[in-house]
Order: structure tokens, then C-alpha cells, then sequence
């Protein structure tokens, strides 16, 4: 998401019907991107495949995992209520 949204920003594109565009149209994986203007073709290839690599692995297998584990707890435990807290920003994530 866009860094400089304020709570009144996002509150005024939730009231306009346009505050799937703002959050849900954006990559908001916190990992950073490592390219820039400034590197060789070479580097930025490098950059790229790194930020990739980032992203798969400690953004998206860590909630494909996540996911798999309260799955597995709800199958092991079906008679019983359970409560699972996850911080929002894994609920914004492009699949």
C-alpha cells in the first residue's frame, strides 16, 4: 500500500467504493525493491532475481505454510473452537 495514505484517506476511498483500487490493486508485499536506475543490466537482473526470491520465500511459502498449519489445526481439532490473529498486511497480498 501507499505509504503516505492516511486512516482519513482510506476511510474516504471506502466511502467513495473505490478503496479496492487503492489497496487491493497494489503489491503490498514488504519486501523492498532492489533495482534502481543506477545498475548495470547485469545488477539489475541480479536485483530482480533477488527481490523474486525474497518474495517467494519469505512471503509467499511463509503463508502458504501459515495456511497449511490452520488447516491442520482445524482438522485435528474439530469439535473445538480455535482463534487465529494474522497481522492485515497477509490479507493484501497479490496470489
Amino acid at each position: 500500500m501507499h505509504s503516505s495514505y492516511t486512516t482519513e484517506d482510506l476511510i474516504r476511498h471506502y466511502n467513495c467504493g473505490d478503496l479496492n483500487s487503492v489497496v487491493f490493486g497494489q503489491d503490498t508485499a514488504p519486501v523492498p525493491t532492489l533495482t534502481n536506475n543506477s545498475l548495470s543490466d547485469e545488477d539489475a537482473a541480479l536485483a530482480r532475481n533477488i527481490d523474486l526470491y525474497f518474495r517467494q520465500e519469505l512471503i509467499y511459502n511463509r503463508n502458504k505454510r501459515m495456511g497449511s498449519r490452520v488447516v491442520q489445526l482445524m482438522e485435528q481439532n474439530p469439535d473445538q473452537s480455535l482463534f487465529f490473529a494474522f497481522g492485515a498486511g497477509r490479507l493484501f497480498f497479490k496470489y
